[in-house]
């Protein structure tokens, strides 16, 4: 993936790329049923791609784009060859005037406000991709790729979808594509690439270690990642979770030297929360604000109008409780919220994403928007989702709210955070009237010799990759729906992550609300 002075040097014979495939296909260590199909594929791909003239295949050793070095790829063995196929002319267009995007972010949150702010950013980006002169690369299986591969085909724009495989499957690829089906795709404007080991036949490797590269993608970890970042001219980035694969790619191509001027932007929009981009900006990266104008900000039928509206309940910060109380003896178990989910669908082609395109997001609840409901309702509702039995529960913490919120951790596996700076705190002695009780921490043992009665209580004590102790948690659970009206008013309060969101809450709220540090 080194930068290329000339394009043409970067390309692989055709004649030679199958010689090197047929002699892999003929010593691999595999079945003489299996060698015959492999021998069988090279013959026919030779035989039909060698002679056609509508449609073809260019191989390359280095991908036609200026590339940043990566120390990741200055080893031979992690080399890679680009299989490229299509029409021609895009073909020859390809090989001669290259110029490339793309669009990058970390996975997904699945809290709504998240969602809408992400797929505004996505459009915004994927409009400034020139369609005349820019090739959007896509990489399908990256946070972005479905979606840009659907994107790219609606507005007819000139794309090329990467993805890792093996010489096998690349074969059958190949093979697949029928003089029938070259109409069809004729006024494609996509190209198919496949990424594979570099084919480099070694006389003296034993046919184990030839195996083994036939039908394995030797690959460093996050391939497709490191391909989108380092690849394109242009790099554009929606999202970074700091610590991740893309917030580490993208410093470390801005901190390379490049012949080429390379050209990072970074989305973000107004409603966003602040975010450390200042260390971007200072190696290189553009920030690029994505401002709508036709948003409209409106508010909940519910909250009323701060410039006529008196505040009715207490606003305070949660270090003046924390003062008065030590860790020790806090008082409280915090319920946090969190936002109602909305399905975020995973085909490249659906008609839910056509909908998002031409009328955007679904409107979904956000954590805020259930604390509203739940101060306006006066209730915390119950969820079986958190019980074996499905037992409707309310579930709260007993760790001290700042070093709750301290402890947030971003979930990728659920793509959320696991705690909010929004909820509710409610003392444990007022809860007691609800049967507030403990979590019971155990393995399998554990649930099989409770009785039923106290199963709605059982918790495993570890993840299921035994990488977290869910004990820390320090979870207590109430059965059934709590009226907050019930409680002593001064046993409960509302917590937020800002002073505005706590005036407008306080005209709702008929408890006090607290100000916490997200």
């Amino acid at each position: 993936m080194n930068q290329l002075s000339s394009t043409p040097d970067s390309m692989i014979e055709l004649n030679e790329a199958f010689s090197l495939l047929r002699q892999y296909s003929a010593i691999a260590d595999v079945s003489q049923r299996t060698k015959a199909r492999y021998l069988d594929w090279v013959e026919r791909c030779e035989a039909y791609y060698l002679r056609d003239e509508a449609y073809g295949l260019r191989i390359f050793s280095k991908f036609p784009a200026p590339s940043s070095p990566t120390s990741k790829f200055t080893n031979p063995a992690t080399d890679v060859w680009y299989w490229c196929h299509g029409p021609l002319g895009l073909l020859h267009e390809l090989s001669h005037a290259i110029s490339c995007s793309t669009v990058v972010s970390s996975r997904q949150s699945h809290r709504s406000e998240d969602r809408r702010r992400w797929f505004r950013k996505f459009l915004h980006a994927a409009q400034c991709i020139d369609r005349m002169h820019d090739w959007w690369l896509i990489f399908p299986d990256t946070a972005t790729g479905p979606l840009s591969k659907h994107v790219a085909n609606r507005c007819q724009m000139k794309s090329i979808s990467m993805v890792t495989t093996t010489f096998p499957s690349l074969l059958e690829q190949l093979c697949s594509t029928t003089a029938e089906s070259l109409g069809a795709q004729a006024d494609n404007r996509q190209l198919n690439c496949w990424v594979t080991p570099t084919l480099a036949l070694e006389t003296d490797s034993p046919e184990s270690t030839i195996s083994s590269v036939l039908n394995r993608c030797e690959f460093p970890p996050n391939l497709c990642d490191a391909l989108s970042v380092h690849l394109p001219q242009r790099v554009h980035v929606i999202d970074i979770r700091h610590g991740g694969n893309i917030d580490r790619l993208v410093k470390e191509r801005l901190c390379q030297d490049s012949i080429h001027p390379t050209a990072v932007r970074i989305y973000r929009t107004l409603d966003e929360p602040t975010v450390p981009r200042q260390r971007f900006s200072e190696i290189g990266a553009i920030e690029w604000l994505v401002i709508d104008p036709t948003e409209k900000h409106e508010t909940s039928s519910a909250e009323i109008d701060a410039s006529t509206s008196a505040i009715y309940n207490p606003i305070f910060t949660i270090p003046s409780i924390v003062s008065s109380s030590t860790a020790r003896d806090w008082p409280y178990l915090t319920h946090c919220t969190r936002a109602r989910l909305y399905e975020w669908s995973d085909q490249s082609l659906s008609a839910e994403w056509d909908r998002w395109l031409f009328h955007g997001l679904p409107d979904d609840t956000s954590p805020w928007d259930t604390l509203v409901q739940i101060a306006i309702s006066q209730r915390l509702m119950a969820s079986p989702d958190m019980t074996r039995n499905q037992v409707p529960t309310i579930s709260f913490s007993a760790v001290p709210l700042p070093e709750l919120l301290s402890r947030r951790t971003y979930r990728s596996h659920l793509r959320r955070w696991d705690w909010e700076p929004y909820g509710v705190c409610i003392t444990q002695a007022a809860l007691s009237i609800w049967n507030a009780r403990e979590v019971i921490y155990g393995d399998e043992n554990t649930w099989e010799r409770l009785p039923p009665e106290a199963r709605p209580w059982f918790q495993p004590r570890f993840s299921k990759n035994g990488k977290h102790d869910w004990q820390q948690e320090k979870e207590w659970r109430v059965v059934g729906d709590i009226r907050l009206r019930k409680l002593p008013w001064e046993s409960v309060f509302f917590f937020v992550p800002t002073r505005n969101e706590a005036q407008r809450l306080s005209r709702i709220s008929s408890w006090p609300v607290a100000v916490v540090k997200n």
